[in-house]
């Protein structure tokens, strides 16, 4: 009988070994995991800022075009009142 207690303890021991080495497996997956998240996350944010400093262009060049095409100087003023706007409503969100 004593040899079946060892037996059994000794097989305990290999499975807590086991599970010890998974668990390390784990854990270093979950790391790199985080690892990649915060890389893309960090692309993420860069590609929208990409976006929005194309977007600003897209809304200058309409603004030029539409100026270049405007005879009344009145219609001009008023785009570039509601750009000034729009400029103004960015740079206060990004005060936040």
């Amino acid at each position: 009988m004593p040899d079946g207690k060892d037996d059994l303890i000794n097989r305990l021991q290999v499975s807590i070994e086991k599970l010890k080495m998974l668990y390390e497996q784990e854990k270093a997956a979950h790391e790199r995991m985080k690892v990649i998240n915060s890389e893309l996350s960090e692309k993420l944010q860069q590609k929208e800022r990409e976006i929005e400093a194309l977007e600003v262009k897209v809304s200058t060049l309409k603004l030029a075009k539409s100026l270049s095409n405007t005879v009344d100087t009145h219609d001009a003023k008023v785009k570039v009142l509601n750009l000034v706007r729009e400029i103004d409503k960015c740079i206060a969100l990004l005060n936040r």
